[in-house]
């Protein structure tokens, strides 16, 4: 336990050595993981060195899809559909699809074609549809990508991270229609042109175990193998990314349970809990107990109790019952307030000193009244 005082502020951490974790072994390049509800990161191997995203990047493409255009739009394939590379849903020029089937196609068989109509709907072209990509990150929260095409292709101006990448998982699950499709095993599609070509299957290879609910894989020779993956058990949804991998699979598998092993929902301080005792200067008494404001739930070790970040404010009497005189902070939770759970008046002069002070009144007072008795008994 460390306690320092800064400014007006006592803050108090803890450092465990014991509370690292020995984290899975994995052969990609980078990865993360993180608790989807509170975005709490439980583990991480390189996640802010940048790497090429390959299909990952489609989670992008189906975030714009969804925030820009209704389900039952037609989207039109472009006159030079057919240049885009495989893997493809073999759009032909012209033809039309309506938003809700592009975005199966999209996520389910990662159709770079659809990728491409995606962006020519929205942007108008491929290189205005990446620009709308960067922003888009940006105002997610990522800091270390940028996007050039909606589909993954090889570029090397187009680059993510492990982290980044995470973030955008994380709000993708948000979307309902998105949760939906990305757990779908397959689909059959309805448009206008190819009718040869209707059936499109999930490539995720985790949907096997029935815990796994997406997200998208992606794989080019200058990324490796990538996947982002999402798995709920117990009440606990994990989003998990590997980047440059030789076997995704295998190494998504032991970074999630991993995870599940060791981390799980609960709660670090219930409501009125007593947290600890505050210093109060002159006070009636020398501390008030700092009790929690409201419930502090959030992802929690299985194997440790974890400790606590307490922000307490330098405090002075009177401190009012209530009277909020700090904060609690978990990792990957928001803090609390701390209340003061009763009243602290302000110290009273002690019985020894009074005593003095009235001795000293009382003899000064004795003494004024001699003079003035000698004074009116002796005039001259």
């Amino acid at each position: 336990m460390r306690v320092l005082l800064l400014g007006a502020v006592l803050t108090i951490g803890a450092t465990n050595a014991s509370a690292i974790l020995e984290g899975p072994k994995l052969g990609c390049s980078s990865a993360i993981l993180i608790e989807e509800t509170t975005g709490r990161v439980l583990w991480t191997k390189n996640a802010d060195i940048k790497a090429f995203p390959a299909s990952t990047t489609k989670i992008m493409t189906a975030i714009l899809l969804i925030e820009n255009v209704g389900p039952d739009t037609l989207i039109t394939a472009p006159p030079n559909i057919k240049t885009v590379k495989p893997s493809s849903m073999h759009l032909q020029p012209g033809e039309q699809v309506t938003m809700k089937h592009l975005l199966y196609a999209l996520m389910l068989r990662s159709a770079n074609d659809a990728a491409v109509a995606a962006a020519h709907h929205i942007s108008g072209s491929v290189v205005e549809f990446g620009k709308l990509m960067t922003k888009r990150a940006k105002e997610f929260g990522c800091t270390s990508t940028n996007f050039v095409n909606p589909n993954g292709l090889h570029d090397p101006n187009h680059y993510s991270t492990a982290r980044d990448i995470s973030i955008l998982a994380r709000q993708a699950m948000t979307y309902p229609v998105l949760r939906e499709v990305v757990k779908t095993p397959t689909w059959w599609l309805t448009r206008s042109m190819n009718q040869e070509d209707l059936l499109v299957e999930n490539r995720n290879e985790m949907l096997k175990d029935p815990t796994y609910d997406g997200i998208k894989t992606g794989f080019t020779k200058p990324a490796g193998e990538c996947l982002v993956a999402s798995a709920t058990r117990d009440g606990m949804r994990l989003i998990s990314v590997v980047l440059h991998a030789d076997d995704r699979e295998l190494d998504t598998k032991g970074l999630v349970d991993w995870g599940f092993k060791y981390y799980s929902p609960g709660t670090y301080i219930q409501k009125g809990a007593t947290v600890t005792s505050a210093p109060v200067l002159n006070g009636a008494v020398e501390t008030v107990e700092a009790v929690a404001s409201e419930e502090l739930s959030g992802v929690v070790r299985k194997d440790i109790p974890e400790k606590p970040i307490l922000n307490i404010k330098k405090l002075e009497a009177p401190v009012e019952a209530g009277q909020v005189i700090g904060t609690a902070k978990y990792e990957g939770a928001p803090p609390i307030d701390l209340i003061a759970k009763e009243r602290v008046a302000k110290k009273f002069p002690t019985f020894a000193a009074s005593g003095a002070f009235g001795a000293f009144f009382v003899g000064g007072y004795a003494l004024i009244r001699r003079k003035r008795q000698r004074i009116y008994e002796n005039p001259y």
